[in-house]
Parts: structure tokens; C-alpha cells; sequence
């Protein structure tokens, strides 16, 4: 059983995931406004489209994960393969 194509494609949807969340990343203000409560409260509502960072940080972390254990999917087929080779030689 060849269990390369299963990490290839683990991989390639961490990679999405990753893609994912940094674009939605990207769509956070540049600068943020320190200033005191009365400006504060005078700035504009936020927009309805934010972006949640605890979220968004969830998401990269599991993005690493799958990207970690599909990894080491494919260098455990690997090791497999060569021990098969070797037993079989």
C-alpha cells in the first residue's frame, strides 16, 4: 500500500487552509488607533467582514499540524518501503 498520495494530498490541503487564512489576514487594518475613550468613541463601527485573530491563529496552528503529520506520513511510507526493499533483497 502506497500511502504517498494520501500525505501529497494532506499537504496540499494545509497549504490551502494556510492560503486561506492569510487572506483573510490580510484583510485587517493597517494602523490602529490608540488614542483615548473619546476618540474611541467617536471612531466608526467596525466593519462587518473583521477578522477573528484567535480564530484565525486556531486555523495556522492546525494548518501546521496537518502539514507536520502528513510529513511525517509520507517519511514513515518511505521508511516502510525501504525496509520492504531491503527484506525482500
Amino acid at each position: 500500500m502506497n500511502l504517498t498520495p494520501i500525505g501529497l494530498d494532506g499537504l496540499k490541503r494545509a497549504e490551502q487552509k494556510l492560503e486561506k487564512t492569510a487572506k483573510e489576514l490580510s484583510r485587517l487594518p493597517l494602523s490602529v488607533s490608540l488614542g483615548d475613550a473619546s476618540e474611541a468613541a467617536a471612531a466608526p463601527a467596525a466593519p462587518a467582514d473583521e477578522v477573528s485573530l484567535s480564530d484565525s491563529m486556531v486555523a495556522l496552528l492546525e494548518a501546521r499540524h496537518f502539514y507536520e503529520a502528513n510529513l511525517k506520513l509520507i517519511e514513515t511510507s518511505d521508511e516502510l518501503t525501504e525496509h520492504a526493499i531491503d527484506l525482500i533483497g
